[in-house]
């Protein structure tokens, strides 16, 4: 891909972990608002190394020491796997700000779970209740096994235009 950038098309590359996806989604449509383009395509993906998650890179930080830092401070650290610990402490501060409690990310998963029975490409395609991922194994407070994934590849890509290029292009359908 770095090549398209010798084109004069600007290529912007993200490595947010997870978020790489939503984040590129979010830079497209900031893109658009700001008038920086008409037409960008939003591109995320992930290739995984087989087994847990590891460090790979010891000559250099790791992108998210400070959050760990952060982390460590404010909720101290458990023998847990770290994304479970990141991700359940993410929840317990939702719940904390905005009132959220355990089944609404128990529901979360179970939409989830519906859609991906639709999606040929789905790493598990396996519908389960809502009292399923609630009594699962729990994981670390508030995530159950169900709401969790695996270490996993995946991929996906949106193009988001302006309104005056939808326009221009017959795109309203």
């Amino acid at each position: 891909m770095y090549t398209v950038g010798h084109t004069g098309i600007p290529i912007i590359n993200v490595n947010n972990n997870c978020a790489t996806g939503s984040t590129a989604l979010y830079m497209a449509r900031n893109a658009i608002i700001g008038g920086l383009g008409e037409c960008v395509l939003a591109l995320g993906f992930e290739k995984m190394f087989t087994g847990s998650l590891k460090t790979f890179f010891k000559d250099r930080s790791d992108p998210i020491d400070e959050f760990l830092r952060v982390n460590e401070e404010q909720n101290g650290l458990t023998k847990d796997p770290i994304n479970t610990q990141l991700f359940g402490n993410a929840g317990r501060e939702h719940m904390k700000k905005h009132g959220s409690n355990a089944d609404h990310f128990a529901k979360i998963a179970e939409k989830n779970h519906r859609h991906s029975a639709n999606n040929p490409y789905s790493q598990f395609r396996d519908v389960y209740t809502l009292d399923e991922i609630k009594n699962s194994q729990q994981y670390y407070a508030p995530l159950t096994k169900l709401q969790c994934c695996p270490t996993s590849d995946g991929a996906a890509a949106a193009i988001v235009v302006s309104e005056a290029f939808m326009i221009k292009h017959g795109l309203q359908d």
